[in-house]
Parts: C-alpha cells; structure tokens; sequence
C-alpha cells in the first residue's frame, strides 16, 4: 500500500533491495487500477485502521445494490458478433492512448473550480470513515477533469464543461459510498435476525396468525448460543422487526413481523 500510495501522487519513486544490485527508480511513475469487489470483501480486506491511512484517502469507490437484468440475448443482434457499442469504446480507447503532454485549463474552468473549492466543495461525504478522503476530493476532481477531457476529444484541454462533468461524477459516486460501508459489515447476530424475521414473515403471511414464542426461541436457538437466544428476540423487540402481544389462550407471547431491519 506504501508503493501504491507514492505512486499515486506522481512523484519519484525508488527501491533498493539490500543485499542485491536491483536499483529501481523511476520518475513520475502512473499507475491507474479499475478493480470491482463486493462491499463485505473490500472491509474484510481493509482493516478499520486502514480508512485512516493515505491509501485509502487516494481510492475513489463506486457502489450500486440495484439490480441489473441485461438482454442474454443481445448477443444475436450485434454486429459482426461485437456490439456497436463495444467496437466504439475500443477505438476511443486507441485515441485516449496516444494522447500524451500537459493539458491545459481554460480561464473560466479555473473560475468555476475556484467557486466549488471557496464554497467548501459542498456538498461533501460526512461518513466518519471517509474523513481523511475528503481531504483528497480536489486531486481525484482534477484526475476526472482529464478523463472527462479525453472523453471528449483530443484537444488537450480543460472545459467549464469538463469540470461540471466531473464534479458530476464525483458527487454521484459520493452519494452511495457510505452505503459500503452498510452493506460490507454483517454480523453473525445481523444475519440471524435477518433469518428470524423472515421465518416469522413467511409463517405469518399464510394465514395471518401471530407466531407463538416457543416456535421462535427454537428457531433461534439453532442459529446461536443459548445465552444469546432471548437477548436476541428482545433486541428484535426493540427495534421493530418483531412486533410482540400476549395471547390469553395459549398464555405466552406471540408475534408478528414489523418492518425489516434494512428498512429501518
């Protein structure tokens, strides 16, 4: 991560192993990475501390839970065996690829990214993980200036419009990063409560009766420690995944399922 982080800010970088005549050094190093992992394996592979070092703050993350259902067979309709679209992104890429010098900025962008950063760079991520990665918001809007400018053509130049497209994408990738950080942390608790509120949902929703504890404290009881079973369903309780009345007849307590818990 050290390696990636010096990388990162374009400087020199060097590496000397002892012991052996490998002299690395090179100047102005680039590296970009386009990785995709899910939420649970990306705070699984980052320690909590990790969120308050320089790598972290240097990662622009792209999170979506929808759904997407494509066309299976939008195969068939391409042409030549290869979208349209495919065969478009590949010769822009082939362009992009040549493009090489210093980019300049025109007056007025320069006006408009003044306007943003005076403004505090409103509105901006409060998630206490992301603290250290809005320190780091203008270097990734000027890195997406460039990419919005080689999106547009070859001129080497930064538009008023290449910086709102930007600052566009930015905000919009902003918008569900903490949602992450929501989705990548599921306890064992978590999941069995999740279990549990979906047993007494399908139960319930046959013929609308409320299910009687005892039912429940053994459904749960498979899934936890003894001593974590009615702490459980009381935290349930709580929250309102479960929604409790007594029941004179059969002298217990019977429940019913209130809102689930990534409803709350």
């Amino acid at each position: 991560m050290a390696g990636l982080t010096k990388i990162f800010d374009g400087g020199i970088y060097a590496q000397y192993r002892r012991g052996k005549d490998l002299r690395i050094k090179i100047d102005q190093p680039q590296l970009n990475i386009l990785a995709g992992t899910t939420p649970s394996n990306l705070c699984q592979f980052m320690p909590e501390g990790a969120w308050e070092q320089g790598f972290a703050s240097r990662i622009i993350m792209v999170y979506s839970g929808d759904r997407s259902l494509a066309d299976i067979f939008a195969d068939r309709d391409a042409i030549g065996g290869r979208d349209l679209g495919y065969n478009n992104l590949l010769h822009d890429l082939h362009s992009i690829y040549t493009l090489y010098g210093r980019m300049r900025i025109d007056d007025d962008a320069i006006e408009a990214f003044r306007s943003w950063r005076d403004g505090g760079e409103k509105p901006s991520p409060t998630h206490p993980k992301l603290t250290h990665y809005c320190s780091r918001r203008t270097s990734h809007i000027i890195k997406l200036c460039m990419v919005a400018s080689a999106a547009r053509g070859s001129d080497m130049r930064i538009t008023t419009h290449d910086f709102e497209l930007a600052k566009n994408w930015l905000l919009g990738a902003e918008l569900s990063m903490p949602d992450i950080f929501k989705a990548g942390v599921t306890s064992n608790d978590s999941k069995t409560m999740e279990e549990t509120w979906h047993y007494v949902w399908a139960n319930w929703s046959k013929d609308k009766k409320p299910i009687l504890e005892h039912k429940i404290i053994q459904f749960v009881s498979m899934r936890m420690p003894a001593h974590s079973v009615l702490r459980t369903i009381e935290i349930m309780e709580r929250d309102g995944t479960l929604k409790s009345s007594f029941d004179v007849k059969a002298g217990c307590k019977t429940y019913i399922p209130g809102p689930r818990r990534v409803d709350l």
